[in-house]
């Protein structure tokens, strides 16, 4: 009698599409390890996860979008908008047990979707936060957020973090934590579309150097705000450069020395990020994890406010491998001059660790089982 076939279910956070781009590498392991995929997301990460794998089904699952403030008080904003994120836990988790009683699902992969565990199916959570950076007259609260994400993922089976274990780590304290005693955890190595087969093959070279290249991404109104705070500065010291807007160009604004580009596909910012001199972008995690995958440095400006991007930014620099501006006192030319002196090395990156985790999922999955038989 045939084996059956191992059905998993991929389910993005809906905050930005880094979540949803890091699982472009998650789905096509488990492609090749003959894992039938199915992906559950909402609005703009399901949208990419279908045009990256138009013959999977898929399915809306509904998330929760959180607007930020135009100010730098983001933390307060989120605190007033957690009663609501309680509900969408609760909400998504019904929604998620239809889902697997009609598609049988064994195996469950939840990128920071804290409400989609379920006891028919093997559970995982991925994260690059096991706590939440707190603004600095805050932080001696931060082994309370500590605990409330142990709670909040307490019925999940495993916990991934895109990273590498020990001393070249890229997320700091935020998922290395001191005394850790969680068997749960597994540092699955970094996530990126560029550790795709498709993109290791390739030794990009080109002669046509950019002078910069700008990636755009985040919420509005900072988002807008650093656009036209780069383009003046851009224009200022009559610079070449382009710049992914991350969005539609609304204005239609056009400039003689700045090639606009409104969303770019992964292998138009992979020729883009490989002919550029100099790159600057947000504070992002997936998008840090995109740069180390092609061993490019960059300017990384945190968006105001988020706690998190500023550890980032603050912590990769100090272990010289990126370069960090604020964008309050963003000074282009500074940036540049402090990048191009940093002399940052990557080290090479294990790609085993998910392919590993994926097959010691399934065997565990498997192992439960035959238990219950």
């Amino acid at each position: 009698m045939a084996q059956k076939k191992i059905k998993a279910l991929v389910c993005p956070l809906n905050w930005g599409l880094g979540h949803a781009s890091r699982m472009i590498l998650v789905i096509q392991e488990l492609l090749i390890q003959n894992i039938e995929v199915i992906i559950a997301a909402d609005k703009t990460p399901l949208q990419l996860l279908q045009k990256e794998f138009p013959k999977l089904k898929s399915f809306v699952l509904k998330d929760i979008e959180i607007k930020y403030s135009r100010k730098n008080q983001q933390l307060f904003k989120i605190i007033r908008f957690l009663p609501q994120l309680a509900f969408r836990i609760i909400k998504e988790n019904r929604d998620l047990s239809k889902i697997i009683a009609h598609e049988n699902i064994n195996l469950i992969i939840s990128d920071n979707r804290y409400g989609l565990w379920n006891k028919q199916a093997y559970s995982i959570f991925v994260t690059h936060q096991l706590r939440l950076k707190l603004p600095k007259k805050l932080q001696g609260f931060e082994f309370i957020t500590q605990r409330i994400i142990q709670f909040l993922t307490r019925k999940f089976d495993e916990i991934w973090i895109p990273d590498l274990e020990g001393q070249d780590n890229f997320s700091g304290t935020l998922s290395h934590l001191q005394n850790n005693q969680n068997k749960k955890i597994q540092f699955v190595g970094i996530l990126s579309k560029f550790l795709l087969p498709e993109f290791q093959a390739n030794n990009y070279e080109s002669n046509e150097k950019k002078n910069i290249l700008a990636i755009l991404s985040g919420p509005e109104p900072q988002r807008t705000i650093f656009e036209d705070l780069l383009i003046k500065q851009i224009n200022q010291y009559n610079l070449k450069a382009s710049i992914v807007l991350g969005k539609k160009n609304t204005t239609k604004l056009k400039y003689e020395n700045i090639e606009i580009i409104e969303i770019a596909d992964r292998n138009t910012l992979y020729k883009l990020i490989n002919e550029a001199e100099i790159i600057i972008c947000r504070a992002g995690y997936s998008s840090i994890m995109d740069l180390v995958a092609l061993g490019k440095s960059a300017i990384l400006v945190a968006t105001p406010g988020q706690t998190e991007q500023e550890y980032l930014s603050d912590f990769l620099s100090k272990k010289k491998l990126f370069t960090k501006a604020d964008q309050s006192t963003f000074d282009l030319r500074k940036s540049i001059f402090e990048l191009k002196n940093n002399n940052s090395k990557f080290a090479p990156i294990n790609n085993l660790l998910l392919s590993n985790a994926i097959k010691n999922a399934i065997l565990k999955y498997e192992k439960s089982q035959n238990q219950v038989v």
